[in-house]
């Protein structure tokens, strides 16, 4: 609001149209002022304060409707009434880890795909692959397997909702089809809507992204499976300032010479050269074997009881003996 109000007043200054007022001279001659009075600018400082918009609205009008829901009211979802494969829930994430790719010998990243059951948080099915490698094939087999995992499926009675992310690969509209129809109505599936508006007149509309929309269970899954598997070798960080110095990673193909990727995919030609009869040790793990630790992370999220679901807060632990951690008192 400060620098809203400076510009205001220099605006008055430079005899510039103000909305509402007008320029300066403009002032002058409603009041029969002269010209060269210059009066000073007619609103006070207290007086702009109270007229300021709403957070929400200056949110959307500078960061845009992403923003405001945000920082306005929203619903508060319970789901302790939910009754078992009453409501699935979809999302994909990028994984904060780098593997080669047996396939074609190449450092690659890894995108997940999930399939949740609200009500119990349990993962029942998931897939993984190079990051540009899922399609939405990928996603009706994924939803074709979990509805068919064995105490699961679909509720007897009542309906089971199935809910994607509009912004995020989802199912095919006629894989849809297929299950709501085949199924007498007993599935439904629900798409989110697109957060995307103009933030003022004149303005060119946002970029449209998919909001998050009851997806915290999920998101939550997120976070303690990147805290599982923080310590494998490969890790590239939430974002690039968080990226090791050495990893050398700049996108396909893209590494910087002698850095921890290079190595790696240099170590991967090598080994696929020789048709099998070298076993090198790389600096980073193949994709299989990424895929054995998520399977590994994911059978003990379904198997722990207890959790509260709080893995976007702080973990603090202490060391009570070498290498043994506990939380604190």
């Amino acid at each position: 609001m400060s620098a809203a109000i400076q510009s205001l007043r220099r605006d008055w200054e430079h005899n510039r149209p103000i909305p509402g007022i007008g320029t300066r001279d403009d002032y002058c001659l409603q009041r029969g002022l002269p010209l060269d009075s210059k009066p000073d600018f007619p609103c006070s400082t207290r007086s702009l304060y109270r007229w300021r918009p709403s957070v929400g609205e200056r949110a959307a009008g500078v960061f845009g409707q992403s923003r405001l829901r945000a920082v306005t009211a929203y619903v508060d979802m319970d789901y302790s009434m939910l009754r078992k494969c009453e409501l699935y829930t979809l999302d994909d994430v990028r994984l904060d880890i780098l593997c080669v790719d047996e396939a074609t010998g190449r450092v690659v990243e890894v995108t997940m795909y999930v399939m949740m059951e609200v009500s119990s948080r349990y993962v029942v099915g998931w897939v993984i692959k190079p990051s540009s490698a899922i399609k939405q094939e990928d996603v009706d087999e994924l939803l074709a397997y979990s509805l068919q995992v064995e105490g699961f499926g679909i509720g007897a009675d009542y309906t089971t909702h199935i809910r994607f992310e509009r912004g995020t690969l989802a199912c095919s509209e006629s894989a849809q089809i297929i299950l709501e129809g085949g199924s007498g109505g007993r599935i439904k599936i629900h798409r989110t809507s697109m957060d995307g508006s103009i933030r003022w007149v004149g303005a060119p509309s946002d970029v449209s992204r998919g909001h998050a929309a009851g997806k915290a269970v999920v998101e939550s899954f997120f976070r303690r499976l990147h805290i599982a598997l923080m310590t494998l070798p490969g890790q590239r960080g939430n974002k690039y300032d968080n990226a090791p110095q050495n990893l050398g990673y700049n996108g396909a193909d893209n590494f910087s010479p002698g850095s921890l990727a290079a190595e790696a995919q240099t170590l991967a030609t090598i080994e696929r050269a020789s048709s099998g009869r070298l076993k090198l040790r790389l600096p980073m793990l193949y994709l299989r074997e990424v895929r054995a630790a998520v399977r590994a992370a994911i059978d003990a999220h379904n198997h722990s009881t207890g959790h509260e679901y709080s893995g976007h807060s702080t973990f603090t632990q202490r060391e009570v003996t070498p290498g043994v951690w506990e939380p604190p008192l």
